[in-house]
């Protein structure tokens, strides 16, 4: 974790198991003034239906940096970087390099860099391992791993605490269109 006040490091996941609502979902930690906080939820079954796997880790991950942003400006925090770790190759390239091809991902990279520009925030993404991703990853997997994740979070001695999503960012509506 940075120890700069001003770069914020989330690490978030989205998994997307058709026939399984607890399994398909979204989660994403940061550490922010020293508390462990997290945000997760599962995907509809539209979303599960209709967005592939890699539109719906961006959108993890969106949900996740907006989510920790904004809670770190209501605590007088001033964020300046952003640097997001992401488990999904093609989350991670759309975000860093900006010019994906899948329409879905231009049009939250659009999104995302407006957001990211009007706040005054440069953001960096990158890959972490998969096995190195394990609470994002049980965070939105739900039921059983959400438990095993916050046990793993509990580990770090550090207050934990649940924020709700971004709700601009967790709708996806936008999106079904495509």
């Amino acid at each position: 974790v940075p120890s700069d006040p001003r770069v914020l490091t989330p690490y978030s996941d989205a998994s997307r198991e058709k026939g399984s609502k607890t399994g398909s979902g979204f989660g994403a930690w940061a550490i922010i003034d020293n508390i462990f906080f997290y945000t997760e939820g599962r995907w509809d079954d539209a979303e599960v239906a209709r967005l592939d796997i890699n539109t719906l880790e961006l959108v993890a991950m969106n949900i996740g940096s907006f989510t920790f942003l904004r809670e770190a400006e209501r605590r007088g925090r001033r964020i300046d970087h952003l640097i997001e770790f992401t488990d999904n190759t093609a989350a991670e390239f759309a975000a860093e390099r900006g010019k994906p091809k899948a329409a879905r991902l231009g049009e939250l990279v659009t999104r995302r860099y407006t957001a990211l520009l009007a706040a005054g925030v440069y953001g960096a993404t990158e890959r972490v391992a998969s096995e190195d991703n394990d609470i994002a990853d049980g965070l939105s997997r739900g039921a059983d791993k959400l438990a095993d994740a916050l046990r793993l979070a509990a580990a770090t001695l550090l207050p934990i605490q649940r924020l709700e999503p971004h709700e601009e960012w967790r709708d996806t509506s936008h999106l079904m269109h495509f």
